[in-house]
């Protein structure tokens, strides 16, 4: 599976609430950096994060990849407003998320 096939199957199962199909797809020493809920290092960890914090509604753009990495942006509803978000996911040789940052 390609870099951008995995950040489409990691919105695809963040958004259906499918937490343990997308943490198979995280490195056991994954770190997610978020610019509003902090940074959570680990798989254990990201997988308590997600199980707390569900995805809130949104659309995204399909990832492009950049080099290393893949980006992708989306708009997201939280609190009755619309939030453009933007994600940079960085990736192990195995082909396993290892760094996901989540800005505006």
């Amino acid at each position: 599976m390609s870099h951008v096939d995995t950040v489409v199957k990691y919105l695809e199962y963040r958004s259906a609430g499918k937490n343990d199909e997308l943490v198979a797809l995280l490195a056991d020493d994954v770190v997610l950096e978020h610019f509003k809920d902090g940074t959570f290092t680990t798989k254990a960890k990201f997988a308590e994060y997600i199980k707390k914090t569900p995805a809130p509604p949104g659309t995204w753009a399909t990832p492009v990849a950049q080099g290393d990495s893949v980006h992708v942006e989306g708009t997201v509803k939280k609190l009755m407003m619309n939030w453009t978000v933007k994600a940079d996911m960085q990736f192990n040789d195995a082909g396993l998320i290892k760094h996901i940052k989540v800005y505006r």
